[in-house]
């Protein structure tokens, strides 16, 4: 019991490092992103307030989307 607590242990301060090092990579794109499209502002739904309505237009998901999968894609190439 005590080997297995051990390692579940380990594999959650991995889990914590793993998802630490996502938000990085995910801020610095954004950051990026504002800068190059000059937006004013980036909103984010990851708190569970929805926005209630808005202008279709100005939904940037999947372009942010393609944009960091295009990173990754370059960062995993250079690996």
């Amino acid at each position: 019991n005590n080997y297995a607590a051990q390692k579940q242990q380990e594999i959650n301060e991995e889990q914590v490092v793993m998802m630490n090092q996502l938000g990085d990579a995910i801020q610095t794109y954004l950051t990026k992103f504002q800068e190059e499209k000059e937006y004013a502002m980036i909103l984010t739904n990851s708190g569970g307030a929805p926005v209630v309505a808005a202008d279709a237009s100005l939904d940037i998901t999947d372009t942010v989307l393609a944009g960091l999968n295009e990173e990754y894609i370059k960062s995993k190439n250079n690996k």
